[in-house]
């Protein structure tokens, strides 16, 4: 059943991206809204775009762990798909570029313009971009985690973790901190994971998850409440490191967790899993985030009763939207995008060669 699709996991895939979304509807939508004034009068608001907010990095984790437990054991790179997925990234944020002035919005400076035009280049989409370039290296990635028994690989993740997440979490900085080292901590979890799967205990990996999650949570509304009593901008100067420390735990809990309840096989909800980088790409473009967020359908501080259920009514319509354009383009597209990526493989082929 291993070499097939756990439609579990990406059941787990597809509620990631969810949540995400939600994330950047509340770091994008709510809290770049808001004046310090607002955060200290809003507290109800503040709170909860705070909490959601955590739900990007975990996202990110998740989706890097499944990679991980499903590439750790390759030996080549797969090109097309690497090449296949800039090819989108890049024709999605032309396109939206394009309707965006097509729409009458010209409101994008030159320095941006330029950015959205070389997206790869400049780090747009900035998971997907670092997911690519990180996927160039899995190969030699593989031979070390080979090379390496469970007891070695377990001491190198908890060395990572303590150097690269625990100590900057009490400002004791440390070279290794940036988003390529945390997916590689989260890539080296999703091997041990498959490695080490038989000798993982479900109630100690779904303990470890409700603590975690609940420890966030409750370190997220503590850090608003010392920010209102101080007057600072407690969360967001101090929780960012606590936020990757937690929540890559959590990351690994659940999916450790997850993975060993009986698993089962839909290609209807693999087809889905798999959009979701697509998915990921369409809803961070900053046309979209700016649009929708922000200018069209703007989150209503002043005198709005149900805000909650507003702005998860925003993510669900988002989400399933862009879902359904995914879908869309992966059916009447997919030729396309195979060919182009076979020509530049060919390209790059033909440069190294000669």
């Amino acid at each position: 059943m291993r070499n097939q699709r756990n439609s579990r996991i990406e059941v787990l895939r597809i509620l990631t991206m969810f949540f995400i979304i939600l994330s950047h509807s509340c770091s994008i939508g709510i809290l770049n809204q808001f004046s310090f004034e607002q955060q200290v009068r809003f507290t109800s608001v503040y709170a909860f775009a705070s909490v959601a907010s955590i739900a990007g990095g975990i996202g990110n984790c998740i989706f890097m762990i499944i990679t991980g437990y499903y590439l750790s054991d390759k030996v080549q790179v797969s090109w097309d798909k690497n090449i296949t997925l800039l090819i989108k990234l890049t024709i999605y944020y032309w396109v939206l570029l394009i309707l965006y002035y097509i729409l009458g919005e010209h409101s994008i400076d030159k320095v941006t313009l330029i950015k959205m035009i070389f997206p790869f280049y400049f780090g747009y989409s900035w998971y997907v971009t670092a997911y690519v370039i990180f996927c160039t290296f899995i190969p030699i990635l593989n031979k070390m985690i080979e090379s390496l028994d469970i007891k070695m690989l377990s001491r190198l993740i908890l060395l990572l973790f303590i150097f690269g997440l625990l100590l900057p979490t009490f400002s004791m900085s440390t070279f290794m901190y940036s988003s390529m080292y945390l997916l590689l901590i989260s890539y080296l979890s999703g091997a041990y994971i498959k490695r080490n799967i038989d000798n993982i205990s479900t109630v100690k990996m779904r303990n470890i998850a409700l603590l975690s999650i609940m420890g966030l949570i409750f370190s997220v509304l503590c850090f608003c409440f010392m920010g209102k009593i101080t007057s600072k901008p407690i969360w967001f100067t101090k929780s960012g490191f606590l936020g990757r420390a937690l929540g890559s735990i959590f990351a690994f809990s659940i999916f450790a967790y997850l993975v060993k309840q009986k698993s089962f096989n839909v290609p209807s909800i693999n087809k889905v899993g798999s959009s979701m980088l697509g998915v990921y790409i369409l809803h961070d473009n900053p046309v979209v985030a700016s649009w929708y967020w922000k200018v069209n359908f703007p989150f209503y501080l002043e005198g709005y009763e149900h805000w909650i259920l507003f702005n998860l009514i925003k993510v669900i319509a988002l989400f399933g939207v862009l879902l359904i354009l995914e879908l869309f383009v992966n059916r009447f597209f997919e030729g396309f995008f195979r060919y182009c990526s076979n020509k530049i493989y060919r390209i790059l082929g033909s440069l190294t060669d000669g």
